[in-house]
């Protein structure tokens, strides 16, 4: 496997912004590809994948935005979401995303995601409850997922 990733920050004031990429190449043996091929599927072969992204950051208001797409010898899946989140103070955020992936096999999952969160940080980023919900249509009717979830990072 060969991968590598840049990431470029420019401070603006009080404001930052930050492009980036990163991309992989990699040949294996039975592979487990979600997302790309059928998960009841093992893959040999070859695959290569990359993403763009960028992010805005300033004291209210982050808007965030990413590309990627994976390619194998017999598949492809990209996606893409856009994300702005509100942070009316250091521990209560507020965010609406539209995520859209594109899955390398036919699937009725292929629709967007149009997402509202809210974020209750108990110390910054590492620790943090988030309360999620989402829609997408399916088949001509609109599905929802709720999402509670608690996360705790180590550093």
């Amino acid at each position: 496997m060969v991968t590598q990733n840049l990431t470029y920050r420019i401070p603006i004031k009080k404001t930052s912004l930050q492009f980036g990429y990163s991309v992989m190449y990699r040949k294996g043996e039975d592979l487990f590809l979600p997302g790309i091929i059928p998960d009841t599927v093992l893959y040999t072969g070859r695959e290569f994948s990359f993403n763009v992204n960028a992010i805005f950051k300033s004291r209210i208001v982050d808007l965030q935005a990413e590309y990627l797409q994976a390619n194998s010898d017999t598949a492809s899946a990209s996606g893409y979401y856009a994300l702005a989140t509100v942070k009316f103070n250091a521990k209560n955020h507020a965010y609406l995303m539209y995520d859209h992936y594109t899955y390398g096999y036919e699937t009725p999952g292929n629709n967007p995601w149009y997402i509202a969160g809210f974020n209750y940080l108990f110390k910054h980023h590492d620790i943090m409850m988030t309360l999620e919900t989402g829609f997408r249509e399916r088949s001509g009717k609109w599905i929802n997922r709720t999402v509670l979830q608690f996360q705790l990072f180590s550093h």
